[in-house]
């Protein structure tokens, strides 16, 4: 998953205690783990216990204030931990801190076209964005659908987003020209509406299951991620980064049916395309 590989590149023994627990946890649980990890941005008061804040949780809708504002930002107190230029929440850090002023929950829109869909320095509607996980959520539970875009949480695939300069560029690739929550046959994968849809999400390596593959991939089947049946939503969306073949959702579809796509290149093309996080 690409938004891993970027917290790799944040060399701090910190984010090497966020990576040991992505792995140990598997990929779909570390999304969860790292929205709460996300809490003490908003609020430098948070403890991230009961009436914390939250910036964004996989499967509910986030609380708190919108990105681009956080408490004592404007108070002229510095909220930093240790100023080395890694924004690390968990220690109390957010905008009122010059290692968090740079991320794109303090500076709205902000997108850092450098291929990796980075947690803290992309907004959901950057170019390297779109096919994540959280930002392309093909179930759309990162949508709030309240007429503002708040695109520290949300992508090109919610209604609140459709006029961003980049999400109307690839609306037009839609039937339509629009969002209508059908990935239609004749789509490409780059219409937001198939944003995490199993035709657009390839496997990178039919041998080895990685962090960037879907459960569909042969490699990928068995693992713990995709064999849990309690991840299954039964929500007539198949989140093929989530939710396992064994998932009533997902059962059907080519990729699990062995007649979609299965090989690294054979889909996401388009404008706006690109490589997804995975289990």
């Amino acid at each position: 998953m690409r938004r891993l590989q970027a917290w790799t590149a944040k060399k701090s023994p910190r984010r090497a205690v966020e990576l040991a627990l992505a792995g140990a946890l598997g990929v779909a649980t570390m999304w969860a783990a790292a929205s709460c990890s996300f809490g003490p941005l908003l609020d430098p008061d948070s403890s991230g216990g009961s009436g914390g804040s939250t910036a964004f949780s996989t499967g509910t809708s986030h609380s708190g204030p919108s990105s681009g504002t956080a408490s004592g930002a404007d108070s002229g107190v510095s909220t930093c931990d240790i100023v080395d230029d890694v924004c690390d929440s968990m220690a109390g850090e957010n905008c009122a801190c010059s290692d968090c002023a740079g991320t794109a929950f303090c500076n709205v829109d902000q997108c850092v076209t450098d291929g990796v869909c980075d947690p803290l320095d992309d907004s959901c509607i950057c170019p390297d964005c779109d096919n994540t996980h959280y930002c392309g959520d093909p179930a759309k539970k990162n949508c709030t659908n309240d007429g503002v875009c708040d695109s520290f949480y949300e992508g090109c695939g919610c209604t609140d987003c459709a006029a961003k300069p980049h999400c109307a560029g690839l609306l037009t690739t839609c039937k339509g020209g629009h969002l209508d929550g059908i990935c239609g046959a004749a789509e490409p994968c780059s219409c937001p509406d198939c944003f995490g849809m199993a035709q657009c999400v390839p496997c990178q390596d039919p041998t080895v299951c990685t962090l960037g593959d879907p459960c569909s991939c042969a490699a990928c089947k068995t693992s713990a991620v995709c064999s849990d049946s309690s991840k299954c939503l039964k929500d007539g969306v198949c989140d093929i980064l989530d939710e396992g073949c064994g998932c009533a959702d997902c059962s059907a579809t080519p990729a699990c049916l062995g007649s979609g796509s299965s090989s690294s290149g054979s889909s996401g093309s388009g404008p706006g395309s690109s490589s997804s996080g995975g289990p």
